[in-house]
């Protein structure tokens, strides 16, 4: 699988936007996990694929990607909509990644990285979170608890997840 850098995946906008330009269509992505730490944070990360969400333009978008897919040799996965079931219903300041003539990318903001990092506590998570919290001027469990608690009031923290936490902040 190709992984996807913070240059490809400029490349990846790029050709997406020209593919929606020549139909005329236009979209709206919003991206959260490995593409927003790769263009935002960690400039040497990596990804396998794109976790983001059509908030306009979704048809268009999704065989806009097809065809990109096929232009850089990317899986036919290489964009999905899976993230959309995690991300917080409260409202949340995006941060503006790409602007184009027919596409427009956003991530969500840090704090909401942070708490779908901390949610999740995988490997990979926990290091991004290092990353995000120091970004963010956390040193303690207890605010990342916080900032996942005020996202995600309604959706309780797994016990794993948290212990996860704890002990990456020991």
């Amino acid at each position: 699988m190709t992984p996807l850098d913070r240059e490809l995946l400029h490349r990846a906008f790029v050709l997406l936007d020209q593919v929606l330009a020549v139909t005329g269509a236009r979209a709206e992505l919003k991206l959260a996990g490995g593409a927003v730490m790769a263009l935002l944070y960690d400039t040497t990360r990596v990804t396998r694929d794109v976790d983001g969400v059509a908030m306009e333009g979704h048809g268009p978008l999704m065989e806009a990607a097809r065809q990109v897919a096929a232009e850089l040799h990317l899986p036919a996965g290489w964009l999905n909509e899976g993230v959309s079931a995690y991300l917080s219903q409260r409202p949340d300041r995006a941060v503006p990644v790409f602007d184009g003539a027919a596409l427009s990318v956003q991530a969500v903001s840090l704090r909401h990285m942070i708490a779908l990092k901390a949610r999740r506590a995988w490997a990979q998570d926990l290091a991004d979170l290092q990353v995000l919290t120091a970004k963010a001027g956390i040193g303690e469990a207890q605010e990342v608890l916080a900032v996942v608690e005020d996202l995600f009031p309604d959706d309780p923290f797994s016990d794993r997840a948290r212990a996860a936490v704890e002990d990456a902040f020991g």
